[in-house]
């Protein structure tokens, strides 16, 4: 993980530094104790992502240091990359065309300026919005029963980076749907389940006919700190679980629950989370979540990752209805693009194969506290019969 994010960041703290270097050279007069001060800022800066790489899944215990490093990777260093790249493919054009202006600088300055109020938007007004997100689904095989049964999916809440002003009105917006259960597709915490305990308290007051069910997401396993230590990950995934189950949610772990109505009834599993990360072992077991299920017996999964509808549930079993997670949807969105969309096949909403569905929420939070285009959302699923 760390390394696929520091080498970009150097390169792009550095390199226009380096490109301005290479101008520079080239003119008669230089100035070099100017030059050399032009370099401190980026030096500063290439510094400080160093030694958060050295840190455990570049988290630092405090989370000040985190937010400040994204402001100002945000507010200067993010601009000025562009800006340089635009005042640099600008003089190829100047020069391919013979032209005696360069627009790469006026169009750079643009590009710099809404690369400043995309950042802000995205880090102050974006993760304080909360949508609420409605679809229906029909199936041809639901229980009759089951017809206009609802579920509030939740996923990635990242507590972490919440305040306690979003967990009330989290807590408050889901309570006013009146739902038959409440689904949460993991990832409650961000490194350590001591990021739950003052939320505790709120979150047991979540309600729902029929409860509240949960998976755990990669980041509650704990493996993003203590260098992945087995004991300590093991120990802390343990007390998340344990603090999940005090506030009455009901922690599937590879396994499954009936629901009943009416004489009828529904299967509600959960499945561990999938990975092919090295160093995060993927503790996901299908045929156990699945064991004891009937053949054709309508099944509603709860699958962090949704990657394994994919690979695995479409192929080796029945499952019609899978809920999912992890992505954010990319935490932003620009002309309906996603950063998500080039890594996964189904990265964010509603996806159909035959008799089998799948949706995947954009979720509620993240490690860094930025949605653009990509408010947090809790999705309203209404099931129905055909016919």
């Amino acid at each position: 993980m760390i390394h696929r994010i520091v080498i970009p960041l150097l390169l792009l703290i550095f390199l226009p530094d380096l490109y301005r270097a290479w101008r520079n050279s080239r003119r008669k007069k230089k100035r070099l104790g100017r030059q050399l001060l032009r370099w401190v800022p980026s030096l500063l800066m290439g510094t400080a992502t160093i030694l958060l790489a050295s840190t455990d899944g570049f988290i630092p215990e405090e989370r000040c240091w985190i937010d400040l490093y994204l402001w100002v990777l945000g507010l200067y260093f993010i601009p000025r990359f562009g800006y340089r790249l635009c005042v640099f493919l600008g003089r190829i054009v100047k020069a391919s065309t013979h032209s005696r202006s360069n627009w790469g600088r006026p169009i750079g300055l643009l590009l710099a300026l809404i690369l400043i109020v995309c950042f802000v938007i995205g880090m102050t007004i974006g993760p304080r919005q909360l949508k609420e997100r409605r679809i229906d689904i029909n199936f041809n095989d639901l229980p009759s029963a089951f017809d206009g049964y609802t579920i509030v999916l939740c996923s990635d809440l990242h507590l972490g980076s919440q305040s306690e002003t979003f967990v009330s009105k989290l807590v408050e917006t889901v309570n006013r749907q009146r739902a038959d259960m409440i689904c949460f597709a993991g990832d409650i915490q961000n490194t350590t389940p001591q990021e739950l305990y003052p939320y505790v308290s709120t979150l047991r007051t979540l309600q729902a006919r029929d409860g509240v069910y949960s998976v755990l997401g990669n980041h509650d396993y704990s493996y993003y700190m203590a260098q992945g230590d087995p004991s300590i990950c093991m120990a802390n995934e343990r007390e998340t679980i344990s603090l999940e189950r005090q506030m009455g949610w009901k922690v599937l772990l590879n396994g499954h629950e009936v629901v009943s109505r009416n004489g009828q009834h529904v299967n509600i599993a959960g499945e561990e989370c999938y990975s092919k990360k090295a160093g995060q072992p993927s503790k996901s077991d299908l045929g156990k979540t699945l064991e004891g299920i009937g053949e054709g017996e309508f099944t509603i999964l709860l699958q962090h990752n949704p990657a394994v509808w994919n690979d695995s549930i479409l192929t080796h079993s029945d499952v019609q209805l899978t809920l999912s997670g992890h992505t954010h949807g990319g935490q932003m969105s620009l002309m309906g693009l996603r950063p998500t969309m080039k890594q996964y096949r189904e990265d964010r909403g509603f996806y159909g194969q035959g008799d089998q569905k799948l949706y995947v929420t954009s979720g509620l939070g993240g490690l860094i506290s930025f949605r653009f285009a990509m408010p947090p959302e809790i999705v309203v699923i209404t099931l129905h019969r055909k016919g």
